[in-house]
Parts: C-alpha cells; structure tokens; sequence
C-alpha cells in the first residue's frame, strides 16, 4: 500500500506550516513564498511557479499564477515530480518521507544520490535494483540516520542556508525523528 497520502501531508505541513489532515489542503503562513534567498523564487504549498507552469503545459493547460493553484494540481505535482522519481512505493517506510523531503527541497536526483552515498552503493542519480536490494536489507534506523546526516551536511554548506537556518533544522530533525 502507498504512503504516498501520509507522506505528502508530512511535506506540505513543512510547506505551508499547517498540520493537513486530507482535502482540501489548509493554506498556512507559509503557503506561498517568494524569499529573495529562494532560487525557487516564488512557491505555494512548496511548488514553484517555474515547476507549475512545466507541469500545466506538460497537460496541455495554460499557465497561470501559481497562487491559483487546487489542491489535485499540488497532489499530483508532488506525486510525479517528486514521489515516482525517487520510487517512494518502493523504499522502506521512514526512507521514503526522507527520500521525498529531500526531492522536494533539492531535486530527484540530489535526494537519491545522497540515498546511494547512505547505502555505500554506485552514485548514479537513478533509483534501480542495487539501490533498491541496499534500502531492503539496511538496518532502517541507521540508513535513516546517516542518510539524514548527508542531508544535513548538504543543507548547511548551501549558500542560503543561514536564512533558512531555523526551518531546515527544525524540519530535517522531524523527518529524522
């Protein structure tokens, strides 16, 4: 069964900064952003504009603002871009939230080369077999805990890091929890 639903909450209570519990999804303080020190630039519910407007033509649709957006539109960006890239059905439960914050916040292939340098397996960007039979016989505790490590090193020698200091800390320390 997918945890796609669980774990999609767990994120956007990152995002908008409301504990969502389903549909529709609650807008918090949060839900839309546009930080001079985001390269996303601006994000509501964690999808930027730029990623909205590639996902609306990809399905034929015309862009708008991304305040705009509904709630299917969110669930199914996050679920294509982020959550089926990094095979979050197939990754054990705790990696799979891990693995998906991370797609989220740095791209597919950060999350899942930073899951591979965790496993101690080929670093290639792409979930396939090897790194899929690593996750399966890891003991979940210590994966979720060095993998958490590498993201947080990552996190802190980005150099937008000490805007977002409070957030990430807070929110890489709820995942790893």
């Amino acid at each position: 069964m997918s945890r796609f639903d669980d774990c999609l909450l767990h994120v956007l209570l990152e995002e908008s900064g409301e504990v969502q519990t389903g549909l529709p999804f609650k807008r918090g303080k949060y839900s839309f952003m546009d930080h001079p020190a985001d390269p996303g630039g601006a994000t509501m519910m964690g999808v930027t504009h730029r990623v909205y407007d590639a996902w609306r033509r990809s399905h034929g649709l015309d862009v708008r603002d991304v305040k705009q957006i509904e709630d299917a539109e969110i669930s199914a960006i996050y679920r294509e871009n982020y959550w089926d890239l990094v095979r979050g059905d197939e990754l054990p439960p705790g990696i799979d939230l891990a693995v998906f914050d991370f797609g989220v916040n740095s791209g597919p292939v950060q999350a899942i080369r930073s899951l591979q340098r965790a496993l101690g397996v080929t670093i290639d960007g792409q979930i396939g077999v090897a790194t899929l039979t690593a996750c399966r016989t890891a003991d979940p505790a210590t994966l979720l805990q060095r993998y958490m490590d590498g993201r947080t090193s990552f996190g802190r020698a980005l150099k937008n890091y000490l805007p977002f200091k409070n957030g990430w800390e807070t929110r890489w320390k709820r995942i790893g929890a």
